[in-house]
C-alpha cells in the first residue's frame, strides 16, 4: 500500500542503484552519456548510487577510486587496471572486475544504505555482476537493454557459454527493459523474454534551444555526432556520398566524437581534394558543447547499420534541427516526413539524394514541431515516471513473493 500511495503521488523516494556498463569517466567524457542522464533525471525523484568498474590500460595501482557526491547522486568508478598476461589475463579481468565490483558496492552501502534495487545496464557484465550482487546480498535486480547485436546477428554469433549466461541474467531479473519496440522484439527472437519485459526510452535532457544565427560562405552546416567505429556508424558511407557532390554543392561537415577510425576516417579525408576543405573532425567535445555546437548547424547525418534508439537523432530533433537516418531500428520511431528522411542502410546514392534535397529544403522545416515531436516522449520528467512506476510495480511483486515464501514456511 505504502508503495502504491508514493506512486500514486508523483514521487519514489528509496534508494537504487544504476549499474551500467558505459559511463563517462576521466577518458571518455561522452562514454555512456545516456546513462549519466538516467542517473540525473532519477535523482530528482529518489536518491541514486551509481557503481561503474572501468577497466584501463596503465595505471600504477590495480584499484583507484573516484567518488563524487551531488544532491542526491552518489557515483563510485572503480577504475582497475587490465592485466594483459597472454594464458591468464582474461581470468585476472573477469576476478578484478568482480573485486571492483565489491568495492564500490560497499562504498555504496557506507555513503547510501543497501540499496532497495539494482538496475543493471547491459548483457553480459553488469547483469552477471547484478546476479552476483543479488545471490551475495538479497538484491533484486532490473535488467535494462540497449545492445544492437540482437538486431544485427551478433548475437546469435555468440558462443554458447554467452548465451547461457544472458539467459541466465535475465530469468534471474524481476523485470526486463529496452528502448525501443524493435529491440524488444529481436530479443524474443532470440529467446530472451520476460514476464515482466517493458520499452522505456532514453532521456532526453535539451534546454529551450536558443536562435543562434550562423553566417557562413561554405554553404550548409551539417554534423555527425558518434563512436568513430566505421562498422558501426559507416561514417565512410557518409563521407562517399558527400565526395560525389561537393562540386554543385556548398557545404561544411563537422564530426564530432573519436574511435578506432578516426585515423583511417581522416586519411580518406585528405586523400579526397573535394572533401578535404569542406570536413572538420573535432574529437571529443562535452555533451553541452556539441548541444550548443548543433543549434548553429542545418541538419544532422546518421548511417548507421544497426541502433536500438539514436540519442543523437532525438538530441539533434530537440534543438530544432531535421534529421537524415537510416532504416537501422531506432531512427524509425522518431524520423518521418515531419522531421526528417529516411534512406536505406548502405546505400550511398539515396544517401546523397537525400543529402542534396536537405540542404535544398532544411529551412522549410517547423522547428519548434521538431523538438515537440521529442520531448513530450522522451522529457526526462515522462521517462523517470514511467522507471518509477516500474520499481513501484516490481517491488510490490518481490514484496509478496517475499510473504508467500514465509507462509510457506509457516504452513511447514
Amino acid at each position: 500500500m505504502k508503495n502504491s500511495r508514493i506512486a500514486r503521488a508523483g514521487g519514489w523516494r528509496r534508494n537504487i542503484m544504476l549499474l551500467p556498463s558505459w559511463y563517462p569517466h576521466k577518458d571518455n567524457p561522452l562514454y555512456g552519456i545516456f546513462f549519466k542522464k538516467l542517473s540525473m533525471g532519477l535523482a530528482k525523484k529518489c536518491k541514486v548510487s551509481v557503481l561503474y568498474p572501468c577497466p584501463v590500460q596503465e595505471q600504477d595501482k590495480i584499484y583507484l577510486v573516484s567518488e563524487n557526491s551531488e544532491k542526491n547522486l552518489f557515483e563510485v568508478i572503480i577504475y582497475y587496471r587490465k592485466s594483459s598476461l597472454f594464458l591468464f589475463g582474461s581470468f585476472i579481468n573477469i576476478l578484478r572486475r568482480y573485486k571492483a565490483t565489491i568495492l564500490g558496492y560497499k562504498k555504496i552501502l557506507r555513503n547510501s544504505g543497501k540499496p532497495f534495487l539494482v538496475y543493471a545496464q547491459v548483457l553480459n557484465w553488469a547483469g552477471i555482476m547484478a546476479c552476483i550482487l543479488k545471490h551475495k546480498y538479497r538484491l533484486p535486480y532490473i535488467l535494462g537493454e540497449h545492445w544492437s547485436g540482437y538486431m544485427s546477428g551478433a548475437y546469435k554469433k555468440s558462443g554458447f557459454l554467452y548465451k547461457w549466461l544472458a539467459k541466465v541474467v535475465v530469468s534471474r531479473a524481476v523485470a526486463l527493459t529496452v528502448v525501443s519496440g524493435q529491440l524488444k522484439e529481436s530479443m524474443i527472437k532470440n529467446r530472451l523474454n520476460h514476464s515482466n519485459f517493458y520499452v522505456v526510452p532514453n532521456i532526453i535532457d535539451i534546454p529551450e534551444p536558443q536562435t543562434i544565427p550562423y553566417v557562413t560562405g561554405h554553404g550548409s552546416r551539417i554534423i555527425f555526432v558518434g563512436d568513430l567505429v566505421d562498422e558501426v556508424k559507416n561514417i565512410s558511407g557518409i563521407l562517399q556520398a558527400m565526395s560525389l557532390i561537393t562540386k554543385e554543392q556548398k557545404f561544411e561537415f563537422h564530426i564530432f566524437g573519436d574511435g578506432t577510425d578516426r585515423e583511417k576516417l581522416s586519411n580518406y579525408v585528405r586523400a579526397d581534394g573535394r572533401l578535404r576543405e569542406c570536413v572538420y573532425f573535432h574529437g571529443y567535445c562535452p555533451n553541452n558543447e556539441i548541444i550548443d555546437f548543433m543549434g548553429t548547424c542545418d541538419f544532422l547525418i546518421l548511417n548507421s547499420r544497426h541502433e536500438t534508439f539514436s540519442v543523437v537523432v532525438a538530441e539533434s530533433l530537440a534543438c530544432g534541427k531535421p534529421v537524415i537516418a537510416t532504416k537501422c531500428g531506432g531512427p524509425e520511431n522518431m524520423v518521418n516526413g515531419q522531421t526528417g528522411l529516411l534512406v536505406p542502410v548502405d546505400d550511398v546514392e539515396s544517401l546523397n539524394k537525400a543529402i542534396v534535397k536537405m540542404i535544398n529544403t532544411h529551412q522549410d522545416y517547423n522547428s519548434e514541431l521538431l523538438r515537440q515531436s521529442v520531448m513530450h516522449r522522451y522529457d526526462p520528467d515522462i521517462v523517470v515516471k514511467q522507471i518509477c512506476d516500474i520499481f513501484t510495480h516490481v517491488l510490490e511483486g518481490v514484496n509478496n513473493d517475499r510473504v508467500r515464501s514465509k507462509n510457506e514456511v509457516f504452513d511447514n
